[in-house]
């Protein structure tokens, strides 16, 4: 079986999280993983590891960047590795040591998830609307109810570069009927598309130009300061459309995001290279709908409409809510230990996935003042390290739920004993949700618009920096 690769850890997975998460997730809770080697085993790893773990989860530690620079990767990848002791059930002694990288690809890791081809269906799904797409160019569309043989896939093999091989994105789209009609009417949408359409155009999954692109983000992200948590967010491109005729010092010599911004408008106005986020197709047709691009239509605002939780003392979660669009963003501990606290954004019947401490104090210094940062309000540098000193927070929360009690939709005597009672999980998210509600609900009207306005485009990847990009959905 396939092992995972340091690109899978840093893959985000449907429910939001970095793949890493399943490893420290199984590490904390003491559940096996399957590794080469020994089969299922537990894992242990060092605790340094373990808290630069959490500082990726919680956006305080890029899990990747540039070379030589500080990353979670740059920490643990090469030749030192990041070194786990293998254990099997009922044992106190080692097994043996393993890299990240010798942990096998189970289906938690993406792996078998009804492709029948041993790859994430996202990832097939993605590789066949490229190769659909190859083919509806060349034949100028393609009736819905295609019979696809294997033969027609080498009419354009010159022209896609997939991370899903040839043979399996054609087993995938054979054996998926219904992702079968999503791809070609995905694939006659971006063929008829004139204003995006260009003859000689190549199509690349996760290859060649994507590489060029993704690598000079890292660069980028990193001299701004990462108000990217990770790629997606900056563009949730899937696939990328490609005359490749062009230096491709264009894009690299870029130095910043309003440059590589500009930059790829400009490439897909000239028909050179067009980034495509894919969507499932239904029983409808697809439309395109172009995102980000400079001086297009103006980005929707949002209103603040308040901060609310069920109770102080039953549940750990705070909510942010804004309109419209009835968008939520839950806040609460989103691992097992309760070192790792982020906000799932939810709105419109979707969810555009998670916003980690680090990534909410840069909205928040955005909108509302250096002063009015995540951190500076709560005095420590990083999430990770309010986890650790939970059990010191008692009389904060005390002061913090008293001021804020009218977030609370259940009424509850508060007292320092009862909140000394609790766990130190609770205590940590408790907190952060606390100072969090105290900081919108001392900002004036306009300035907590401007923070309900940063978190949802950040989510969508539409923020002020994100990059110019069509959808098809």
């Amino acid at each position: 079986m396939a092992s995972v690769s340091w690109k899978k850890l840093g893959q985000v997975n449907p429910k939001g999280d970095l793949y890493l998460l399943v490893v420290f997730d199984a590490i904390q809770t003491r559940r096996e993983l399957k590794v080469e080697n020994h089969g299922s085993v537990l894992l242990t790893a060092p605790k340094k590891m373990l808290d630069d773990m959490e500082d990726v989860f919680n956006g305080d530690l890029p899990f990747d960047s540039v070379a030589k620079s500080d990353s979670f990767r740059t920490r643990y990848g090469g030749r030192k590795g990041a070194v786990l002791e293998c254990r099997k059930i009922g044992k106190t002694k080692s097994v043996g040591k393993i890299g990240l990288t010798k942990i096998i690809k189970t289906p938690e890791f993406g792996s078998n998830t009804g492709s029948g081809a041993g790859a994430k269906a996202t990832e097939m799904f993605e590789s066949a609307a490229c190769w659909m797409t190859a083919l509806a160019y060349k034949h100028d569309g393609l009736p819905e109810d295609y019979s696809l043989q294997e033969k027609d896939f080498d009419e354009v093999k010159s022209l896609v570069e997939t991370t899903a091989s040839q043979e399996d994105t054609f087993k995938f789209l054979n054996n998926n009927a219904d992702w079968m009609r999503s791809t070609i009417k995905t694939a006659n949408a971006l063929n008829g598309s004139a204003k995006f359409k260009n003859p000689h155009f190549h199509f690349y999954r996760g290859k060649n130009i994507v590489g060029v692109v993704e690598k000079h983000f890292k660069k980028v992200n990193k001299e701004e300061g990462r108000p990217f948590s990770n790629l997606n967010k900056w563009t949730p491109a899937d696939m990328y459309m490609c005359e490749c005729n062009f230096d491709r010092k264009e894009i690299t010599s870029t130095a910043n995001f309003a440059d590589i911004n500009a930059k790829m408008q400009q490439l897909i106005d000239d028909k050179k290279l067009i980034g495509v986020s894919l969507k499932g197709i239904g029983s409808g047709g697809a439309t395109i709908s172009k995102k980000n691009f400079i001086g297009g239509a103006a980005k929707q605002q949002r209103r603040f409409t308040g901060m609310r939780a069920k109770s102080l003392f039953g549940s750990m979660d705070v909510y942010f809510t804004a309109s419209p669009g009835d968008i939520e963003v839950q806040f609460r501990a989103t691992d097992t230990a309760g070192k790792t606290w982020q906000g799932e954004v939810m709105g419109e019947s979707a969810k555009h996935g998670k916003i980690g401490g680090g990534v909410l104090d840069n909205v928040l210094k955005s909108a509302l003042g250096e002063s009015n940062g995540l951190f500076v309000k709560t005095g420590f540098n990083k999430t990770s390290a309010i986890a650790a000193a939970a059990d010191t927070l008692d009389n904060k929360i005390f002061k913090l739920a008293n001021a804020n009690k009218d977030i609370f939709e259940d009424s509850e005597v508060i007292t320092l004993d009862t909140i000394s009672k609790k766990d130190k999980k609770w205590k940590f998210a408790k907190y952060l949700g606390l100072v969090f509600a105290d900081i919108m609900r001392t900002a004036n009207i306009a300035d907590a618009n401007k923070v309900a306005t940063k978190l949802y485009l950040y989510a969508t990847s539409e923020s002020d920096k994100s990059a110019p990009y069509i959808k098809v959905s």
